[in-house]
């Protein structure tokens, strides 16, 4: 990740301001757009001064930063996912969990696919490398269930992506299953069956 200036050395302050960033930029960026929000209306809409803002960051693009490294940490939980799962109904737990908190982070897993465009080229290389420390630690999950005959997976690589691309089509594709008959636990059930018809 790249650091993000601050010059506060509190980080309990750190933490407690940056998540008014990220609450207040969000709504913000999702309604208006990051271009077209200014840093009063994300002042006033935080509770910070503008010269408070730029307290925790450098410039204004790692407000926009920060609303997507906080959705990536929320909805894929890095440190939840390991190659030592016993069986495949572990897989099917944490898949339910990714699509709980993919319907959490549904506004800024849209802002992500509209606007990370705007970001600088370190800002967006840190983030993709954060989703492929992810995507490789799902891979090696499945290499280590085909080893253990759990699971008959072809290309790990591409299941591995396939299935970080399907814990974000609730909010990607929300809009088209607004009228579905499934009830929300039911549409997520559904879900994680379609993923793991494809494991074995």
């Amino acid at each position: 990740m790249p650091e993000i200036k601050t010059r506060v050395t509190n980080q309990k302050l750190i933490r407690e301001n940056r998540r008014k960033l990220i609450n207040a930029v969000t709504k913000l960026f999702v309604e208006k757009g990051y271009d077209r929000t200014s840093m009063r209306e994300i002042s006033q809409k935080s509770g910070l001064t503008i010269g408070n803002i730029y307290n925790y960051i450098g410039k204004k693009e790692d407000l926009l930063f920060m609303v997507h490294d906080d959705m990536m940490e929320g909805v894929y939980e890095f440190d939840n996912i390991h190659t030592e799962w016993r069986n495949l109904n572990e897989l099917r737990y944490y898949l339910k969990g990714a699509f709980v908190h993919t319907l959490e982070y549904k506004k800024e897993i849209l802002l992500m696919y509209r606007q990370t465009w705007l970001l600088g080229e370190e800002a967006l290389e840190s983030l993709l490398a954060k989703e492929k420390v992810h995507i490789l630690k799902l891979k090696g999950f499945l290499d280590e269930a085909n080893k253990k005959g759990i699971a008959k997976i072809q290309d790990t690589e591409i299941t591995a992506n396939f299935i970080v691309y399907m814990i974000s089509m609730l909010a990607l594709r929300g809009w088209s299953l607004k009228g579905h008959k499934k009830s929300q636990g039911k549409l997520i059930d559904s879900l994680v069956s379609i993923i793991m018809k494809n494991l074995v």
